[in-house]
């Protein structure tokens, strides 16, 4: 569905490749999808051997918190050491945001900073269940349209020499809401989309380390629209 195109979930392909983008040029990106993250990974604990050997005994799993800043350091780290960006930090008030079909970190005024999707990718189940009403003429929400999909996000910056040796993926239920405003006269109207990804599972590897991991994904999108209704 058009009014989708920003979710985690439903992405279409932008009409420029961030990828070619000069990680220098001052891109401004006016339709993306803020995406914040908070991941709880539990390693597992190295094993020791009794003094007879007899038995093997292995401690609590070791308990790590990945966020949003966390996870935009490692970018950063990541794509320093790719020799796509100068420095080992973002500057303050970067994003981690989906434009179009690319996972992009933008400054705070929506600059491109550096293309991040050879690291993550977004994917989505095939199921879409929807509720709520849309506007057969337009395809916008009218006003509200709930859905629910499984999304999933993959990390992996192993194959990075100097990166952070980090690769996991994690999955869960997408609930999507999404609010479109009446179109003007000129065909543009408002689109808010709000993503929310709660109860989250996966697993992964850290530096070798196996992990599983727990945690949430959301997604959050204002932008202004246009949409020009078939000729009558």
């Amino acid at each position: 569905m058009k009014h989708l195109s920003q979710s985690l979930l439903v992405a279409v392909v932008a009409a420029f490749s961030l990828a070619a983008a000069n990680v220098q040029a001052q891109v401004k990106l006016d339709d993306i999808s803020t995406i914040t993250v908070a991941f709880k990974l539990q390693l597992q604990s190295p094993g020791f051997n009794s003094k007879d050997g007899s038995v093997r005994t292995f401690d609590k799993p070791v308990v790590q918190v990945i966020n949003t800043k966390n996870l935009l350091d490692r970018l950063a780290l990541d794509k320093q050491a790719q020799g796509l960006y100068d420095s080992d930090k973002f500057p303050s008030g970067s994003k981690l945001a989906l434009s179009g079909s690319q996972v992009v970190v933008v400054r705070g005024n929506n600059d491109l900073i550096v293309d991040v999707s050879d690291i993550i990718t977004f994917s989505g189940g095939a199921n879409d269940i929807l509720s709520g009403t849309t506007n057969n003429t337009t395809g916008l929400a009218d006003p509200k349209i709930s859905e629910l999909v499984l999304v999933r996000l993959d990390f992996d910056d192993t194959f990075i020499e100097g990166s952070t040796n980090l690769r996991f993926f994690i999955q869960g239920l997408d609930a999507i809401k999404t609010q479109d405003s009446n179109p003007g006269n000129n065909g543009n109207y408002n689109e808010k989309t709000s993503d929310h990804v709660k109860n989250a599972a996966g697993e992964g590897q850290s530096g070798g380390t196996p992990f599983v991991m727990t945690g949430s994904i959301e997604g959050n999108r204002n932008v202004t629209l246009n949409v020009q209704p078939p000729p009558v």
